[in-house]
């Protein structure tokens, strides 16, 4: 019996037809998403001159439909002939698309008994859908920052007070705990000294002089 709107569905057969990246397995393009998301756009909007609400879903599922009731109908011919039935006995198709189909025989044939929602999920799959960002996760964002942190720091300029960091801090580890405690005393007097303005060569040349050597000024 033949359905409604019997021409528009055979101009959709063979809009089908035409688009070979959508049935032809052996086909390159049978495995390009792009292509056949293209060619899947293309009928709908073919399908919507007839059906204005209709969804890619909608038209995913009629094809399908069609080609399941097709496939069936393949099969019964071919057990109709494996049977050894004679010309007379052989089944006849009664469905009404069935020669309009034909062009799919040898790849059905690759097919065997897969259901309407079988085929529409394998459908679904092709397609196309552009590559989303990753959402960069609170992790990524931190280890992005320690990075650029790090990166800041090699491309900084060393100057004297960092090259003099480093060698001091090796010679102060290596003191005493009571020597750590009397060094601290006297760099940071000195420090506080040369903010202050008040460092000369003798206050300093005097570091380390025992205080009995050293003769007093009016001396």
């Amino acid at each position: 019996m033949a359905l409604p709107h019997t021409n528009i569905f055979r101009e959709l057969i063979e809009d089908y037809k035409s688009k070979r990246c959508l049935w032809e397995v052996k086909n390159d393009a049978y495995k390009n998403k792009y292509l056949k998301s293209q060619a899947w756009n293309k009928l709908l909007r073919r399908y919507k001159e007839t059906f204005p609400d209709a969804t890619l879903g909608d038209l995913k599922k009629k094809i399908n439909g069609m080609r399941n009731c097709y496939r069936r109908e393949l099969n019964k011919v071919k057990k109709s002939k494996k049977s050894g039935a004679g010309a007379v006995n052989l089944y006849v198709p009664t469905l009404w698309y069935y020669k309009d189909l034909q062009f799919l025989q040898e790849h059905e044939c690759q097919v065997t008994d897969v259901g309407t929602s079988d085929i529409k999920q394998l459908e679904d799959k092709t397609t196309y859908e552009p590559p989303r960002k990753r959402k960069m996760h609170h992790t990524d964002f931190l280890a992005k920052a320690v990075q650029h942190h790090q990166a800041q720091r090699e491309n900084t300029t060393r100057d004297d007070a960092d090259i003099y960091r480093q060698s001091w801090s090796a010679t102060y580890r290596k003191l005493s705990y009571e020597q750590q405690i009397l060094a601290k005393l006297g760099i940071e007097k000195l420090l506080a000294d040369g903010q202050m303005n008040k460092l000369t060569y003798e206050s300093v040349a005097y570091i380390g002089i025992p205080p009995q050597t050293i003769a007093a000024p009016w001396q």
